[in-house]
């Protein structure tokens, strides 16, 4: 008898140790993907504010150039270039290309490969630049390889004086300082990140794992460019639900042990006074 009780309570200890280890492991996916939700938004939010002074310096170039009807001086032209250079955090060049030959850029030092750069000449740039022209609206493109070495992305817009395409106002962001600033949204997390284009194979920035398996994209639109950010939680640490299921199944067994000494106790007291009441009739046994 007393071998089926403690072998109940043993069993009760291991299916209750259980619950709580899975109720532990569910809080522990509940805050990882709570975690990922949060990496995702924040590496979301990095894409957008990233990119976004590219915008305002290229259209102020576009305002510039038709605010001096597509006739603006040399001398009025670098110093302003200069003036938009400084307004952005990831800012690689900025320049003009009237009739498509970039004549203007800032800053010049490190960029000198890209001044005179005729962009039907080079078969990288050019489809994508010539779609914007031809679309007659600004976009994100890239990452592309700079002529001057790197990887850039480039708002491009094409300019019109008086509705006649006079050429492109270009800002280009230096690609490998953007997108480790977005991925580094991830860091001490565990988190895996990546970023594509839109419903594309090809990872743009981050990790491919990013995109296997189960995880979770946003959709994400910078500057007329349809990314994506994915996030897959960081593995759960299984510490914890082994340390509760080891602590679990010993308690279980001492309580269980406990148990069948106690009932054995029980036993040996109730058969030792049935003894003496056998013996000795007429005695009177108090039971302590």
């Amino acid at each position: 008898m007393r071998v089926l009780v403690a072998l109940a309570v043993f069993v009760v200890g291991v299916v209750l140790t259980g619950v709580v280890a899975r109720l532990e492991v569910r809080q522990a996916e509940s805050r990882a993907d709570e975690q990922a939700t949060a990496v995702r938004s924040q590496a979301a939010e990095r894409l957008v504010s990233g990119a976004e002074p590219t915008f305002y310096i290229t259209h102020a170039l576009d305002a510039f150039v038709r605010g001096h009807r597509g006739s603006p001086q040399a001398y009025e032209i670098q110093p302003y270039l200069k003036v938009l250079d400084e307004q952005g955090r990831f800012i690689r060049s900025i320049s003009l290309a009237p009739g498509n030959r970039i004549s203007y850029i800032e800053p010049l030092v490190g960029n000198e490969a890209a001044l005179g750069l005729y962009f039907p000449d080079n078969t990288e740039q050019w489809p994508a630049v010539k779609a914007i022209i031809d679309g007659g609206q600004p976009v994100l493109v890239g990452p592309f390889d700079l002529v001057q070495g790197g990887q850039g992305l480039a708002y491009r817009l094409p300019v019109e004086v008086n509705d006649i395409y006079w050429g492109l106002a270009s800002t280009v962001i230096n690609a490998d300082a953007y997108f480790e600033n977005v991925i580094s949204a991830a860091d001490g997390t565990g988190v895996t990140v990546g970023v594509r284009v839109a419903d594309a194979p090809d990872v743009l920035a981050g990790s491919t794992a990013a995109f296997a398996g189960d995880f979770t994209a946003e959709g994400v639109q910078v500057l007329g460019a349809d990314w994506e950010v994915s996030t897959v939680s960081a593995p759960i640490d299984s510490a914890a639900e082994i340390a509760i299921r080891l602590v679990g199944y010993a308690m279980s067994i001492v309580l269980a042990v406990l148990v069948y000494l106690f009932i054995g106790s029980l036993q040996r007291r109730r058969e030792a006074t049935q003894r003496l009441t056998r013996e000795f009739p007429g005695l009177k046994i108090v039971a302590l």
